[in-house]
């Protein structure tokens, strides 16, 4: 299965996959937020821990053969609202995420990252917003972004598509909160995290939940709207001939 749910007490792990560097399809999405969302009512959870398989890469972004066989501007803004329904339901999720990085991210993995509540990273995690190599742009993946990294950095990832940041950087322009040397240490620092959160009020902290996102607009309506424009500029030439040039 591309994408698992388990249990330990009051943790839930959602584990999630592909073989194409754990690039995100429509089907996987949808099961992500499934089973987010199949955990919300869940009293007796505490801590919801986003993780994905393997330890060289984090996420690669959007599966790039589901994008080039897109073939209206319909499906394509329906593609990118998955996209949206994920960050909106890590968002509207009544428990902590954590969200483990082991390696590198790319395009909209920054955006499930950044709408997380904590994120404990490796070193060798960089991170790169390559949508516009794509010939498309950030569109919705933006507002969690640019709520963790503020607009310059924000700016700064989408002009430079081509590039890829360390780590460091993402911790200094808060898109991680912590940046362990390697893998063992992460799962150190996780383990030590977990058993922290673990011993503090539930209720305290599915209040603090709502506070950390209390001074954030909806997006609802905005996501709905950028899935549109990602959409149409999805069935463009250019971005058409970007993505063979990227996949080949």
């Amino acid at each position: 299965m591309p994408c698992t749910l388990d249990r330990s007490g009051n943790i839930a792990t959602i584990t999630f996959g592909s073989a194409a560097h754990n690039a995100l399809s429509s089907e996987l999405l949808v099961q992500i937020r499934h089973q987010l969302i199949s955990l919300d009512e869940d009293q007796s959870i505490k801590i919801i821990i986003l993780k994905s398989e393997g330890d060289r890469t984090f996420c690669a972004g959007a599966d790039l053969t589901e994008l080039l066989s897109i073939e209206n501007e319909e499906t394509g803004a329906a593609f990118f609202f998955h996209f949206a329904e994920l960050i909106l339901a890590i968002r509207k999720s009544p428990h902590l995420v954590l969200c483990v990085v082991q390696g590198k991210a790319i395009g909209g993995a920054l955006g499930i990252i950044a709408a997380s509540d904590y994120v404990i990273a490796t070193a060798q995690a960089q991170i790169r917003l390559s949508e516009l190599l794509n010939g498309i742009g950030p569109f919705v993946v933006g507002p969690a972004i640019e709520r963790k990294m503020g607009l310059s950095g924000f700016t700064y990832m989408t002009l430079t598509p081509a590039d890829f940041h360390s780590a460091s950087y993402a911790l200094h322009h808060g898109l991680y909160n912590e940046v362990t040397d390697d893998i063992f240490a992460l799962n150190l620092s996780v383990d030590r995290t977990l058993k922290e959160w673990s011993g503090y009020s539930t209720k305290a902290l599915k209040e603090i939940k709502q506070m950390f996102w209390s001074s954030t607009p909806s997006w609802d309506e905005l996501l709905k709207m950028r899935s549109t424009i990602s959409g149409k500029l999805i069935m463009t030439e250019e971005s058409k001939a970007a993505l063979k040039k990227l996949k080949n």
